[in-house]
């Protein structure tokens, strides 16, 4: 709907399929009899004879986090889907730590849960929705909580005290593979990056593995993973470094945590950041701050 002339444009809708992917269609107002008529929210259809579209650039307050998008056309078929025993959530919401959303807020490509931000018809505010996770919440609210019982112990002994040991490179290659006498730690240079091109991976918040690509669509499949599937899923830091002293080298990988820490910044901060998704995927300018650094680490 024009906000000036009142003039209606067409339908604005956002569609799930069973892996709760999902994607923005606009049928144009030439176009949308049948489905104002025969197409009701919540339902199950088959659609058929549509466009799918790459978004151009910039375009503003995106509904999804989709690289395409669906356009309805005269030849555009749909039809209830009555015989297919599909489960598909009437909700799905992208989740992001609080202190991420200012800085979320200023990508304007994408809308984020500020409900100012637009008045299209396809953008709705749902609050307390008829959600499985809902529910859940509810009852785990109205349940007894039990307050564990503090046990005071007088005697009990102090816990021993871990030893630290700062090892050359050297030394950490002779250590048994058992070692487990206290905690190590080496003094090291970064020499260089041994792959830039796989600086994050994709993690699965059920099992914390990490995600595969099948088919297209995210999926936690290795050995002991819960074989979920994730549309958006969970991005860390994953550095790969050959660090040296003068004893040796030796192979660091950085971890989620300690690169957050020294950066202040979380892998979504930095998409964030970027233009397109081709720049989503350069190795971070940010991280060179760790090429020729002296750091203490703890193999």
């Amino acid at each position: 709907m024009n906000r000036e002339s009142q003039e209606f444009w067409g339908v604005n809708m956002i569609l799930i399929d069973d892996s709760n992917s999902r994607i923005h269609a606009f049928a144009n107002s030439k176009y949308c009899d049948d489905l104002l008529k025969d197409m009701k929210e919540g339902q199950i259809y088959e659609i058929c004879n549509f466009k799918v579209k790459d978004y151009l650039g910039d375009e503003k307050f995106r509904a999804v986090r989709n690289k395409k998008h669906l356009f309805f056309t005269p030849h555009t078929k749909f039809q209830q889907a009555d015989t297919i025993r599909l489960n598909i959530e009437k909700y799905a919401f992208d989740l992001f730590h609080y202190d991420e959303i200012d800085k979320l807020e200023d990508d304007n490509r994408f809308l984020i849960g500020v409900a100012h931000l637009s008045n299209y018809p396809a953008t709705r505010v749902f609050i307390n929705p008829e959600h499985y996770s809902v529910d859940r919440l509810k009852k785990s609210l109205e349940e007894e909580k039990i307050v564990p019982e503090v046990v005071f112990m007088p005697n009990q002994p102090k816990p021993a005290e871990v030893t630290k040991k700062l090892l050359k490179v050297k030394e950490i290659k002779n250590l048994p593979k058992d070692f487990e006498e206290g905690i190590i730690y080496c003094e090291v240079t970064v020499k260089r990056f041994m792959d830039k091109s796989s600086w994050y991976f994709r993690k699965c918040t059920g099992c914390d593995l990490e995600l595969e690509v099948q088919d297209a669509k995210f999926k936690c499949l290795r050995d002991g993973g819960c074989g979920r599937i994730y549309p958006y899923p969970e991005k860390r830091f994953r550095v790969g470094t050959l660090c040296s002293d003068e004893t040796g080298s030796i192979a660091i990988i950085f971890p989620d945590n300690e690169i957050t820490r020294m950066i202040d910044k979380t892998v979504i901060d930095l998409h964030a950041e970027c233009a397109d998704e081709a720049e989503e995927e350069k190795f971070p300018e940010i991280l060179n701050f760790l090429f020729q650094t002296e750091i203490y680490h703890k193999p």
